[in-house]
Order: C-alpha cells, then structure tokens, then sequence
C-alpha cells in the first residue's frame, strides 16, 4: 500500500502534464463543438458550388432545382486548388462537378456520373447527394416511360419532392449527431495519450534514479513484485484517466448519444492498449526526461496532426495519409470518421470497425514485444558485463 501511495505522490507533484492535457482536450473539444454549431444544420443552410462542363437543358434545371434548396455560390478560382481552397475556408461546403454529357449519360442509365468534393466536418455530402440522386432519379423514371427528354425533365420538375426531402432530414440530423460525437472523440488521441505517458514517464525517472535503485535492491521486496505493484498502479491510474476523460466527452455529448456511441466507447478501449503499452515500453527504456519530453511532442503530436486529430486528413497529402498508417493514433481516427460517416450498422461497417480495432490490437502486442526483447537483450548484456 505504501508503493501505491508513492506513485500517487510522485503524480500529485508533476501534474502539470496532466493539467495540460486536460485543457488541451477541453479547447479542443470545444473547437469542434463550435464548428459543428457554426455549421446551421437547417435544409437550406449549404454553401454549394456547381462547376459544370455541360449546357444541357437537364443541367440547367437540376442547378435550378438546387438554388430552390441551397444557396448556391459562384467560385471565381475553379482550378483544383481553388476549390481546395475554397472549402478549406469555409466559402463552400459543398462542389458538384457536371462532366460533359452528364445528360447523354443520365439518360443511359450511368447514374454514377457526377462527382464532388465537400468539406470533412460537414454533413453536407449526404444533404446535397440526397437531393441530387432523387432529382436524377425522378428524371430517369419519366424518361425510360416517355422516351423523350423534355417533357421528362418538365414532369420532374413539376413532381413534389418533399416526401424524399423528408427523408433525407431524418438522416441529415442523425448524421450531423453522428460526426459531432466522433469529432469530440478524436481529441483523446492527444489529451488521454499525452496525459498517461506522461504518467508512466515521471514515474519511471523516479524509480530508476540511481539512489532509490540501489534502495530497492536491498528492501525486503524482490525486484519482480516491486515492478508488479509499480506496473499495477499505473495501470489503474492510466484507467483512472481513461474513464474519467471519457465521462467527461461523453456528458458533452449527452444530446447525441445513439446506438454508435457503444462503438466509440470500443473504440477507446482498443486505443487504451497500445497507449498503455507504447508509454510502458518507451519509459522503461528512456531513463532521460528531456528524451521523454521529446517523444511526447515529437511522437504523440505529431501522430495527432498526421493522423488527422488538429488538421482533418482530407486537406492533407495522401503521402502524409501513408506515414501517418503506422502509428495507433491514425487507425483510432479512422475508426471515429467511420463510426461519424454512418447512420446504420451494416455487414460492411462493421468489417472495416473490427478490421481497425484489430490493427489497434495489434499496435499493442508490438510494443509489448519490443519491450521484451529490448528488455532481454539488456539483461543479457549486463550479465555479460557483471561477468
């Protein structure tokens, strides 16, 4: 009991980390909050550009019909970095690409002409696409039933779309509902990550100073339960932390809560081990707190704007994406954007869910094996040196 209390001691006197990430985490989480509100979940609120290579009649009328729903914006730069731009920025939420054709296409059956580009923390995708699919949709039916194309398009427009308008609404809101929570979520990635290794490491560089080692040696305890009991209380501090940061996000986030938050709760639990093993494997080789230090703004931030924490990985290079890959952070992150991209459970959801909680699993048994045979070879190496 008295090991634990000194564990508590040694966190109670360096617990500027940990206030830190706790107002790292809180900004943050507020940051998204104002995002998502600034973002008027109302049906007519997106900012949409039209970037079209067609004069078709069918074009025209479906610009038309989306002027009626959204506001529509003229963007003065549509080369590709414009419109990157432009969406960075927040001037649109949403670019709708009509090739040439589009209406000989429509007209064949190709509904999956049309390309966009929208930004990542709007629902404006499905809002837009929604509208658009059932305003092709409608179009297609009257066509293959007249054959001709414009007393097809003046039926379509002449049709009422409200009952599908009615239906995009309902997954409009649970969608937005949906993405908000995963946002939040993703600031664990830094405040709970910083928070523990930062734990791990201050508690390390105590019990390794050379003077309280050689203390150790000779007590009563033997080394193997002396750094079971160490491994044991920081384990509960670090679960301490997880559900006390979790709580937190999660009454944040009451009015959004669905059955997708158990999957973000799993979510967090997957990236609870490789955290606890990557800060347990670092710390238990790196005896230097200027090291340490280093690590956690190097590793752990810098996993936090390549994995897509602070700058959304969209607005990022795909070669950043690949980088990215190999730490836990990005895998956690895709998982939220997954759990925020969908309204129902499905077979392929859950394929991709599990496939990147297996790879956080996985994260966690590498650490836990380079530690045992980095661990391995060091005492082997003493034992040839003591010889």
């Amino acid at each position: 009991m008295s090991l634990y209390k000194t564990v508590v001691k040694i966190l109670k006197a360096n617990k500027v980390n940990l206030v830190i990430a706790v107002i790292v985490t809180v900004i943050t989480t507020f940051f998204y909050a104002r995002t998502m509100l600034s973002t008027d979940t109302a049906m007519t609120s997106v900012n949409l550009a039209v970037v079209t290579q067609e004069d078709s009649a069918l074009s025209k009328a479906l610009i038309d019909h989306l002027k009626e729903k959204q506001t529509v914006v003229e963007l003065n730069d549509t080369s590709q970095r414009g419109i990157d731009d432009a969406l960075y920025f927040g001037e649109v939420d949403y670019v709708l690409f009509l090739p040439k054709g589009f209406a000989e296409k429509i007209e064949s059956g190709q509904q999956s002409v049309i390309n966009a580009q929208s930004r990542p923390d709007a629902f404006a995708k499905t809002l837009v696409e929604g509208q658009v699919n059932t305003f092709l949709s409608t179009y297609t039916a009257f066509y293959q039933a007249t054959g001709n194309s414009e007393t097809a398009l003046k039926k379509t427009i002449s049709t009422s779309v409200i009952e599908g308008d009615e239906t995009i609404r309902s997954g409009y809101h649970e969608g937005v509902n949906h993405q908000f929570g995963s946002s939040v979520f993703n600031t664990l990635a830094y405040g709970l990550f910083l928070a523990i290794f930062s734990g791990y490491g201050v508690v390390n560089l105590v019990f390794n100073r050379k003077e309280i080692k050689n203390r150790n040696q000779v007590s009563p305890v033997s080394t193997r339960r002396l750094n079971r009991a160490i491994s044991l209380g920081m384990l509960g501090y670090s679960l301490l932390l997880t559900t006390c940061f979790t709580i937190g996000l999660l009454l944040f986030t009451r009015n959004t809560w669905s059955g997708m938050t158990g999957y973000l709760l799993l979510n967090v639990l997957c990236f609870f081990l490789p955290i606890v093993t990557f800060s347990t494997c670092i710390t238990s080789l790196v005896k230097n707190s200027e090291a340490l230090s280093g690590i956690s703004n190097v590793y752990i931030m810098g996993s936090c704007f390549l994995g897509g924490v602070f700058v959304s990985a969209d607005f990022l290079p795909d070669f950043i994406s690949k980088i990215a890959s190999f730490t836990p952070t990005y895998w956690f992150v895709q998982n939220n954007l997954l759990i925020g991209n969908t309204t129902s459970v499905n077979g392929d959801f859950l394929t991709k869910f599990w496939m990147n909680c297996f790879i956080l699993v996985l994260f966690a048994s590498a650490f836990l094996i380079i530690q045992f045979v980095l661990k391995k070879d060091s005492q082997w190496f003493s034992k040839k040196s003591f010889a």
